[in-house]
């Protein structure tokens, strides 16, 4: 937590001095170096630490289109790397992981065309029928949606976290799961992910009732869909603690 001042809001301030000055109408070329947030193989260990970066960079890429945005994920200790980073650095504008030489770049294909056989984890779900399931802003849209699947699917006992007291609109989306599926209802604890104490509460009570946490999900989200030019420092930790600080 503590390195997000020297990575995503050490950028963020760069980008609103940049703004502040002019420079937002005008071409720049950005390329941002982390490491070992992507993993090019299975064998490879990541470090989420400044995975968040290579989001707002995405970011800057599309609310800017004048500025060229790139990302280059290198090894730890990437010394290795130093005679591919020429090379890289002439590319067009790019997110690319870059091991031993090479530069490895994220694209969607057909399930179809995968080896199943090399791949055995897709041939079945890692859901378990009746499970027991942890949702962290579970009443959310995206939270809700997913417990619907789930309880349809799996018959699923779906726990919701979530900051805000029980109140009649949760108690309601509740009520609406309960009345269409032949699953559990979802049960609403009042917990802040953010934090150790009441995360730790919140996961004792799970276990007194239910006795086992089958698996947990994060859903949670402080909406700001304000642009660079008009998001201040305040409301990028806001979303970015929703996500990264009830991650950790």
């Amino acid at each position: 937590l503590a390195a997000q001042e020297r990575g995503i809001v050490a950028v963020f301030r760069a980008v609103k001095a940049l703004l502040a000055h002019g420079y937002g109408g005008k071409p720049l070329a950005w390329t941002f170096i982390i490491t070992g947030a992507a993993a090019p193989n299975a064998e490879e260990r990541t470090d989420p630490t400044h995975a968040g970066v290579r989001g707002l960079a995405g970011v800057l890429a599309r609310e800017y289109p004048q500025w060229s945005v790139r990302v280059l994920d290198l090894a730890p200790g990437w010394s290795a790397d130093v005679a591919t980073l020429p090379a890289a650095l002439a590319l067009p504008a790019i997110d690319a992981v870059v091991r031993d030489g090479v530069c490895y770049q994220q694209k969607l294909a057909p399930l179809h065309v995968l080896d199943r056989a090399a791949a055995p984890r897709l041939r079945e779900s890692s859901y378990r029928a009746g499970g027991v399931y942890v949702v962290i802003g579970g009443a959310g849209g995206i939270g809700a949606l997913w417990t619907d699947y789930m309880m349809r699917t799996y018959q699923a006992q779906v726990i919701w976290l979530g900051r805000r007291p029980l109140d009649e609109a949760i108690a309601a989306r509740i009520a609406e799961l309960a009345g269409h599926v032949a699953a559990p209802p979802p049960v609403y604890l009042a917990a802040d992910a953010t934090d150790l104490v009441s995360l730790a509460a919140a996961r004792a009570q799970v276990l007194a009732r239910f006795g086992r946490i089958d698996g947990l999900v994060h859903a949670a989200a402080v909406l700001s869909d304000a642009s660079l030019a008009n998001l201040d420092e305040a409301d990028l930790r806001a979303v970015y603690a929703s996500k990264v600080d009830s991650s950790v």
